[in-house]
């Protein structure tokens, strides 16, 4: 809670750590379902499928908590929703969970209003050797991985690689949006489309691929995320089959520590993410029927194929930090720094069979291309400082 290290009891914000033991102890299959056993936590599974997040009473939206992996930022930067990446990430490689509930947006930036949950994940210090991982369950889950650890003289090496597949929840939607929609078209002749009653869609899969390297005083970590999901319940609460999302995230960094004396030492740190994101969703299904005319051509607007679309970006978001560390004493600790963020957006793509200035349908074959995004750059810079007293 103050970007030293320090005991719990010394922390100046309400702090939980969750140890590798005690995770094992609860029985908790993924991230989510440790965090749901802290006090001021609560998750909700939204109609896309993943977790959403709440903390502290707050709105229920993940971007508001900060959510990193040894420190890097996991938050992206389309929505700052942590949960498409790690509401299913798997238990085996986490040392510990540092959770910081309350504002931190002072210390740790973009997306730290409510909370900060900080991942550790097991290195050369807590793991040597290779263990193979294999799971199964209900649903037709199954999951293979492998977490290993090695030292090659001063070389430090240890990862984990996972894929995993699932056909999900099976949970039966008795009524949607949809079919509100059906009653109150029906006087115009309208015929229902809704597909509720009916099953969702929660099948998803999943490749997570993790590498440290430490050497010396310097380390190097990557990271490699690709996962596909169904649609859930899909867009605008509209029971679908067809919608699918997929998400590629890679990450690189480098830390180098330079100790001066016991009571000085600095961290450089300089990252590289690219996020892409892909998504097509039906927002309503086959036949559906508007009994107007949006587009003055005299017809109604008649969606033989269901209202579809497609959107398509990526971004690169290159970082870099410098942090100073003086102690004075064993009650003063004095922390200054300075930071820096580029991120950049592009390879957008939006297409949709609807025009999206009047909501009217389009002609069979015939798509609205105008881009929903465009390319564009931000840069932030910080300057921090800090000064800590323990009385």
């Amino acid at each position: 809670a103050s970007l030293t290290e320090q005991r719990v009891t010394d922390a100046q914000a309400i702090v939980t750590v969750i140890t590798a033991q005690q995770i094992r102890d609860m029985g908790a299959r993924t991230i989510t379902d440790v965090l749901e056993t802290i006090p001021g936590v609560e998750t909700l599974i939204q109609e896309y499928g993943y977790t959403e997040l709440m903390m502290r009473g707050g709105r229920l939206e993940s971007q508001r908590v900060k959510f990193m992996i040894n420190g890097h930022s996991m938050n992206p930067p389309r929505t700052g929703q942590p949960a498409i990446f790690l509401d299913d990430l798997t238990i085996e490689n986490i040392e510990r969970i540092d959770i910081i509930r309350g504002p931190g947006s002072a210390l740790y930036g973009t997306n730290a209003f409510n909370g900060v949950v900080n991942i550790i994940t097991k290195d050369t210090r807590t793991l040597e050797g290779v263990e193979i991982i294999a799971k199964g369950g209900t649903f037709d889950t199954r999951a293979a991985g492998v977490l290993f650890g090695t030292t090659f003289h001063d070389l430090k090496v240890s990862g984990y690689a996972e894929y995993s597949e699932t056909d999900g929840d099976d949970a039966v939607i008795t009524q949607d949006a949809q079919s509100v929609l059906d009653q109150r078209f029906a006087p115009y002749g309208i015929p229902p489309v809704s597909l509720a009653p009916g099953e969702v869609s929660a099948g998803r899969t999943k490749t997570d691929l993790n590498l440290d390297l430490s050497y010396h005083n310097f380390t190097l970590r990557t990271k490699y995320l690709s996962k596909l999901n169904g649609p859930y319940i899909g867009a605008n609460y509209t029971l679908n089959t067809r919608s699918e999302w997929s998400l590629d995230y890679f990450f690189l960094e480098g830390q180098y520590t330079h100790t001066f004396s016991e009571q000085f030492k600095s961290l450089f740190t300089a990252s590289w993410d690219r996020v892409t994101e892909d998504y097509f969703i039906e927002g309503s299904p086959k036949g559906f029927t508007i009994p107007q005319d949006l587009d003055g051509d005299g017809d109604i607007e008649v969606f033989p194929d269901g209202r579809i679309g497609r959107l398509k970006t990526s971004f690169d978001i290159f970082s870099g930090e410098c942090q100073s560390i003086y102690r004075l004493g064993q009650s003063h600790t004095f922390v200054a720094g300075a930071a820096i963020q580029e991120t950049r957006q592009f390879n957008n793509y939006a297409d949709s069979n609807f025009s999206r200035q009047t909501n009217a349908a389009l002609a069979p074959g015939e798509l609205d291309t105008s881009p929903s995004f465009m390319d564009n750059r931000r840069t932030v810079w910080a300057l921090f400082l800090q000064d800590q007293w323990k009385i």
